[in-house]
C-alpha cells in the first residue's frame, strides 16, 4: 500500500524527482517510439501485415471520433487525440508492472492532462470561429458570463479528478486483493484493471472530443 501514489525517489535542489514523474518521462518516451513505429509506411507496394493492422485500428479511430466531430475534423484533430488516447492508455496500465508507477495514479499529471487538453481545445476554438466563439460566453446573456466561464474551468477539474480517482481506486484495490490472495486472485483482477485502463483512457478521450464538437455547433 505504500507504494501507491507519487513517492519521492531523489531532490534536485528544491525540485522533488518522484516515482511518477519518472515515469512520465518513460511513457512520453515510449508514446514517441510508438508513433513513429506506427506511422512508418515501406516503400514496397505489398502492403504488410502491421501496416493492415494500423491502418485499420486508425480508420476505426477516425470513425469514432467522426460521431463527435465530423469526417473532416476527425481526420485534422486524429494526431491529437490518437496521442492523448494512447499517452493515458500506456499510463494506466505501467502501473501494473511490478516497480512501476502509474502517472495518472498522480493527481498533478492528471490535472496538467486535463488542463492541456482544455487549453488546447479553447486555443482551437478561437482559432476556427473567432469573435463568434467568444459571443459564446455571453449567450444568452452578458448576465451568463460568470456561469459560462465556470463551466470551462469545471471541465478540467472534473476530467483530472475522475481519471486520478478511477486508477488510483483500482491500485488501491488490486493491492489489498494480491496482499490476501497473492498467488490466484491478482490474475483475473489485473486482466480487469487493464479493460478499466482502457475504458478511462477511452473517456477521457471522448469527453475532450465532445468538448470540441461543442465548439462547432451552431
Amino acid at each position: 500500500m505504500e507504494e501507491i501514489g507519487p513517492k519521492v525517489i531523489f531532490k534536485i535542489g528544491d525540485f522533488k524527482i518522484t516515482n511518477t514523474f519518472i515515469s512520465l518521462q518513460v511513457i512520453s518516451i515510449l508514446v514517441l517510439i510508438i508513433s513513429f513505429w506506427l506511422s512508418y509506411r515501406p516503400q514496397e507496394e505489398i502492403v504488410s501485415k502491421r501496416q493492415s493492422l494500423v491502418e485499420a485500428l486508425i480508420e476505426i479511430f477516425q470513425r469514432y471520433l467522426g460521431g463527435f466531430l465530423g469526417e473532416e475534423k476527425s481526420v485534422k484533430y486524429f494526431p491529437f487525440f490518437s496521442s492523448l488516447f494512447l499517452f493515458i492508455l500506456l499510463s494506466n496500465w505501467s502501473g501494473l508492472i511490478p516497480g512501476f508507477a502509474s502517472p495518472t495514479s498522480d493527481l498533478n499529471v492528471t490535472i496538467g492532462l486535463a488542463l492541456g487538453t482544455i487549453l488546447y481545445i479553447q486555443y482551437i476554438a478561437v482559432k476556427e470561429k473567432g469573435k463568434k466563439y467568444l459571443k459564446n460566453f455571453i449567450s444568452p446573456s452578458p448576465l451568463f458570463l460568470p456561469i459560462n466561464i465556470l463551466e470551462q474551468i469545471t471541465r478540467p477539474i472534473s476530467l483530472a479528478l475522475r481519471l486520478f480517482g478511477n486508477i488510483t481506486g483500482e491500485h488501491i484495490v488490486l493491492a489489498i486483493i494480491s496482499l490476501l490472495a497473492p498467488l490466484i486472485v491478482p490474475i483475473p483482477i489485473m486482466v480487469l484493471s487493464m479493460f478499466m485502463g482502457f475504458i478511462q483512457a477511452l473517456i477521457f478521450t471522448t469527453l475532450s472530443a465532445a468538448y470540441l464538437a461543442a465548439v462547432f455547433e451552431e
